[in-house]
């Protein structure tokens, strides 16, 4: 991948994403592994409005995937919080997503995520809570990913 290209050029000019995320030794309490609301819906928004092959590793930052860009991390590469926006927003703007649904969920996930109740968005706090919940009981990263992506397109088609 020549990063000499911004990663939104490279997609549109049709190659693919190979992202990762880093996921430090973090607990909040016994089993919890990191993979909360905003990574999940920073992942859902990728496959869904960015690259449907987008694939998504969770590993520690001396076993990333070669070819991998960083999301939803603090990285000189890749998307994550740029000023007072966080990975989701970033990735919306960067890639000029404008659907008014994707819009509420960005209000959401800046809320849960910032917790500066810029939007006065409450509803991402009971999503995460889930989230943390499944960690306690043991449940894969790949498959808190896949259970979190699932709550967010949800949550795309309550909005009316």
């Amino acid at each position: 991948m020549d990063l000499s290209l911004s990663h939104s050029d490279e997609l549109r000019q049709g190659f693919s994403l190979h992202l990762f995320h880093h996921l430090a030794p973090m607990h909040f309490d016994r089993g919890f592994t990191g993979i909360e609301l905003r990574r999940c819906a920073s992942a859902w928004l990728i496959q869904r409005f960015i690259d449907s092959k987008a694939r998504f590793a969770f590993a520690p930052e001396n076993q990333v995937p070669e070819k991998s860009v960083p999301f939803d991390m603090f990285h000189e590469s890749g998307f994550g919080h740029r000023g007072e926006d966080c990975a989701f927003e970033t990735l919306q703007k960067e890639f000029r997503i404008r659907d008014r649904r994707v819009k509420v969920i960005s209000e959401i996930i800046h809320d849960a995520d910032l917790a500066d109740e810029k939007f006065g968005r409450k509803e991402g706090y009971g999503i995460d809570e889930i989230l943390k919940g499944w960690a306690r009981q043991g449940i894969s990263d790949q498959e808190l990913l896949d259970r979190g992506m699932q709550l967010i397109e949800g949550l795309y088609h309550a909005q009316s």
